[in-house]
């Protein structure tokens, strides 16, 4: 018995996704949608025909970019309920983002024309749309890969648990937290599938796109709720069968692995 609940109890990993995932990564994806550059912008007009001035303008907004998109490699290498496939996704579109932003910025240098510096700058907020698409896109993406996985380990464990409550006799409420607890998580596969259809809308072409990134914030935020709701289900289930004679010394403590 003790080896079916050592399975089913979710491991500390997990217990911080939903502990204080969310707000990690809400916090994390807000931010990403404001540019830092976005109140220095007027000092680019007032370069006027001072080619060197928006060269050194624009090479401060690439760099801006390249350090937020390092620093979400940092916390995707950092994650520990990620798969290797997932991550290398992320990682792959924030390094080629980086490598093209790093080739614009070695043509920028080398512009003789204020027009074509010009041009160059623009690029980096019209065809690259780091801070306003990317980075809130691929945050966005990570918290609702880190949720599938979550929903993923508490469908398959619906089985055992089922069977625990069953050869317990059902004790205390057990049965009807069950069902809430399949319910939540079938809930959260909705919200999590609605959110994933969501991401590739959010390119620099479909910018500004207010109301995507509001109900996939939306999406994201209730799935999160309903793994969080289903995982005290499960706990109680747990304290239950506890109560009831069944052996759970080896769990005892939530997130203990």
């Amino acid at each position: 018995m003790n080896k079916h609940l050592r399975l089913i109890l979710p491991g500390a990993a997990l217990a911080a996704i939903l502990a204080g995932g969310f707000a990690a990564n809400h916090a994390a994806f807000a931010a990403a949608r404001v540019a830092p550059a976005a109140t220095s912008a007027p000092a680019h007009a007032r370069c006027g025909q001072n080619l060197q001035c928006v060269i050194d303008f624009g090479n401060a907004r690439i760099a801006e970019r390249i350090l937020a998109l390092q620093r979400f490699i940092d916390r995707v290498n950092a994650h520990k309920h990620l798969s290797s496939s997932q991550s290398s996704a992320l990682i792959s579109s924030a390094n080629s983002s980086i490598s093209s932003l790093q080739t614009l910025q070695a043509q920028l240098d080398k512009e003789t024309s204020i027009t074509a510096a010009r041009a160059d700058v623009k690029a980096i907020y019209v065809q690259f749309r780091i801070f306003a698409e990317q980075l809130p896109r691929d945050y966005a993406t990570l918290w609702s890969d880190a949720l599938s996985n979550v929903q993923a380990l508490f469908s398959s464990k619906e089985s055992q648990i089922q069977q625990l409550i069953q050869k317990a006799g059902s004790p205390g409420n057990t049965a009807q937290l069950y069902q809430d607890f399949v319910a939540k998580v079938s809930d959260a596969a909705t919200q999590i599938s609605n959110a994933q259809a969501l991401l590739p809308d959010l390119t620099p072409a479909n910018y500004p796109n207010p109301t995507t990134k509001q109900q996939l914030r939306a999406d994201l935020h209730n799935a999160h709720a309903d793994l969080k709701a289903a995982r005290s289900d499960l706990e109680q289930i747990i304290a239950a069968l506890k109560a009831a004679g069944v052996s759970t010394s080896a769990t005892a403590t939530p997130g203990s692995g």
